[in-house]
Formats: C-alpha cells, sequence, structure tokens
C-alpha cells in the first residue's frame, strides 16, 4: 500500500510497527519491594551517603586528609551496626 501524504504514512508504520511490537515482544514487570529489612534505616541509608560522598571527593581530589576523614566515617558507621 502505497500512500502519499508523509504524514499519514508515518501514522500507517507507526500503527504496524507497535502491532508487531505489542504482539512479539516481551513485558517486563516491576515491583516494589515493601518487605525492607528492619534494619535499613533512613538513618542508616543517610550514612551511608555521607560515607560515599567522602569516598568519592577523597578519590577525585586525591586529599589525604579527605580520604582520612572518609575512613573515620567508614569505621564509626561499621562498629554502629
Amino acid at each position: 500500500m502505497q500512500c502519499q501524504d508523509p504524514d499519514e504514512c508515518w501514522r500507517l508504520f507507526k500503527i504496524k510497527f507497535f502491532n508487531v511490537l505489542d504482539k512479539h515482544a516481551l513485558i517486563k514487570e516491576f515491583s516494589s519491594r515493601s518487605d525492607h529489612k528492619e534494619w535499613v534505616t533512613t538513618e542508616y541509608l543517610e550514612n551511608c551517603n555521607e560515607r560515599d560522598d567522602l569516598l568519592r571527593v577523597a578519590q577525585r581530589t586525591g586529599s589525604e586528609d579527605m580520604h582520612q576523614r572518609y575512613k573515620r566515617v567508614r569505621n564509626r558507621y561499621a562498629s554502629t551496626l
């Protein structure tokens, strides 16, 4: 089937293309976990983020002082678990 109007051709192509996709492509389902571990608290996640931020800064700058700060924070939070 030939069509002269490019917009109409594009519309028909999209319809056929998505029909084929809907028929043959796998559908991926996502679910959220509602059974989080009780020890993973907001405070714990904030501490992990602080630790990770310090590590990134220490790696990016190469500063020995920042690396020492990272290690102190890492050890402090590891000992609280």
